[in-house]
């Protein structure tokens, strides 16, 4: 049964019970009622939800592990990560319309002190890591947690060249779920609350992921264009259209700062783009630059623009002094 008429059948007979009439089911659809929940994102499917139950018992008791907890982002329509060392995690996204929410929940494999090794269970498999957005939370692996000032911050494996990135710039606050202890696990008013401020001074990432901070700014040209590739392929499930990468060669390389995997940002009439640096020489390196067909049109037009780890429109009388990373 295609996704969109279950849920159109799930909404209708939602509202049918939620006023209180009765129904008689014919036979034969109940196999089909049966089968909604095992719906890939469904907002009711059974099984994640279950599991959050579970999970939130487990949060109740006492002597777990300081990573156990809730995280989320602010409201409007969190996306909310519970993670408890024996029943798992799960991960609610929410929705304006309740209608695209989805769930995901899994198990714990091994923990550390500051690391969680998960495996999915439940929910929409995730995308290949080439695939993934930055601006997405797709827990598939290792999960790090980053404390920063006072927030703790959930970054998965694949996403913490982007959360670097975010800290080098001076301006970007994560898209990641945290913990804070003026937020609660949660939001008193589902549809209002007040906005995260960007954390002072650096986070405490990783020894592996250290030399991404950037507290001196790394900046160089893009000289010239040397590749397009076309992806052949869409982002995340087929959503957007089909994604291409422009690389550009650069005129610093070593000497300018520069390491494979730190975010480069450009600004062109306006308009912002982020490139992340893929191979470094002594006096060169190679940005590439990735989007749709067409953004990709105006990516081609980068060549002799500066590109820096600070954030193009950081106004310069805001800027504080970052100081060096712990």
């Amino acid at each position: 049964m295609p996704t969109f008429l279950a849920r159109l059948l799930a909404l209708t007979l939602g509202l049918v019970l939620s006023a209180g009439l009765v129904v008689a089911v014919e036979p034969d659809l109940l196999p089909m009622l049966r089968d909604l929940r095992a719906l890939e994102g469904f907002p009711h499917a059974w099984e994640p939800q279950a599991r959050d139950a579970r999970v939130r018992a487990e949060l109740g008791e006492a002597g777990l592990p300081d990573w156990a907890g809730v995280y989320r982002t602010p409201a409007p329509w969190p996306t909310t990560l519970r993670l408890a060392p024996r029943e798992g995690y799960t991960i609610h996204r929410g929705s304006w319309c309740g209608n695209c929410t989805s769930w995901n929940g899994g198990r714990v494999r091994s923990a550390g002190e500051s690391w969680v090794d998960v495996v999915q269970v439940e929910g929409r498999e995730p995308p290949p890591p080439d695939e993934r957005v930055p601006g997405t939370f797709v827990l598939a692996e290792r999960l790090w947690l980053v404390p920063w000032g006072e927030f703790v911050f959930a970054v998965p494996d694949w996403r913490m060249e982007s959360f670097c990135a975010d800290a080098n710039d001076g301006r970007t606050f994560p898209r990641l779920p945290f913990r804070h202890p003026d937020y609660p696990a949660e939001p008193e008013d589902p549809y209002r609350e007040a906005q995260p401020v960007r954390p002072v001074g650096w986070p405490r990432v990783p020894p592996e992921f250290r030399h991404l901070l950037r507290p001196e700014l790394a900046e160089c040209a893009l000289s010239e264009e040397v590749a397009w590739r076309d992806l052949d392929r869409e982002c995340g499930h087929g959503t957007c259209s089909p994604q291409v990468e422009v690389v550009y060669a650069t005129d610093a390389g070593v000497g300018a700062r520069l390491v494979p995997g730190l975010r480069l940002w450009v600004e062109r009439h306006g308009e912002l783009f982020q490139g992340r640096v893929e191979d470094v020489e002594a006096g060169a390196a190679r940005v590439v630059f990735r989007g749709d067909v067409r953004s990709g049109i105006a990516l081609r037009d980068l060549a002799g623009l500066r590109a820096s780890t600070r954030h193009p429109r950081l106004e310069a009388e805001l800027v504080a002094p970052l100081g060096e990373p712990r």
